[in-house]
């Protein structure tokens, strides 16, 4: 908070500068503490907090009405972006309250097991949640954070989604966390398509038609584009790939049975 106006010269979405900036008026609170405060842009450090146990934090702010002079805001919206938020961290709860209209609204948004309850509810929402092969999920820490549930499905017909974040944003062009996370997959399937002594070629655009896949990584993190919607973080695919494996070995290390049953269906796709 006390070097609001430089991070690392990027842009930062959603940071608390850009909250600042756009705001007629600002104020944090932490476990309870009024710890900062601005005016029109002006911010105010009122408590040292770097130390703190940082288990509650709530955000009031008033959009500036002289830079927002036609804004009509949308609380179904703003819930789908909060919404986003408490599956990518799974220790966050956020309560939103919508006063806009006579009746009042009140959504609470808390997803203990994080990504996999979206993997959960896509695949109850296609009648699918009993037809997959496999579920796997995990969180991990190094320098970066790592969140990854991912279901295979035997399916041919249901239609794969692969959503992939960085800072909480959509990489939509994939780039090094999903480039690991494939690397991984194949890594694994492949040692066990050679202990089987199958002569199995699996590749990306075969594994992704049966993937149910949410991952998300936070940290200090390298874009590659004008855009930023491709991560271009080597060690990021470095990790990711290794997690990947081991959890996979862990996962399927009394499930031969399973594991067969996955190259099976790989074959047929050929």
């Amino acid at each position: 908070m006390k070097h609001l106006h430089d991070y690392k010269n990027e842009n930062f979405y959603l940071s608390l500068a850009g909250i600042v900036a756009l705001s007629k008026y600002t104020r944090i609170e932490i476990n309870g503490v009024l710890a900062f405060r601005s005016e029109k842009g002006n911010p105010e450090v009122l408590e040292d907090v770097q130390d703190a146990d940082f288990n509650r934090i709530k955000i009031e702010f008033i959009p500036d009405k002289e830079i927002f002079q036609d804004v009509i805001l949308n609380y179904d919206l703003l819930n789908n972006l909060l919404r986003r938020f408490s599956f990518l961290n799974s220790q966050l709860k956020i309560k939103s309250i919508d006063q806009s209209k006579n009746e009042k609204q009140i959504n609470i948004f808390h997803y203990p097991k994080g990504l996999s309850e979206i993997i959960d509810y896509e695949l109850e929402k296609i009648f699918f949640y009993y037809s997959s092969v496999f579920k796997l999920n995990f969180e991990k820490k190094t320098e970066f954070s790592y969140s990854l549930a991912l279901a295979f499905v035997s399916s041919y017909w249901v239609k794969p989604k692969l959503k992939i974040y960085a800072n909480y944003k959509e990489t939509v062009l994939g780039g090094s966390l999903l480039d690991g996370i494939f690397q991984g997959l194949k890594k694994f399937l492949n040692e066990e398509s050679s202990k089987r002594s199958l002569k199995l070629s699996i590749k990306t655009v075969k594994l992704q038609k049966h993937l149910f896949l949410y991952a998300s990584v936070t940290g200090e993190l390298t874009y590659l584009g004008a855009t930023r919607w491709k991560l271009g973080t080597p060690e990021v695919q470095t990790e990711i790939k290794e997690f990947v494996y081991q959890e996979l070995k862990l996962y399927f290390a009394d499930k031969d049975s399973q594991v067969s049953g996955i190259l099976d269906i790989l074959q047929e796709d050929i």
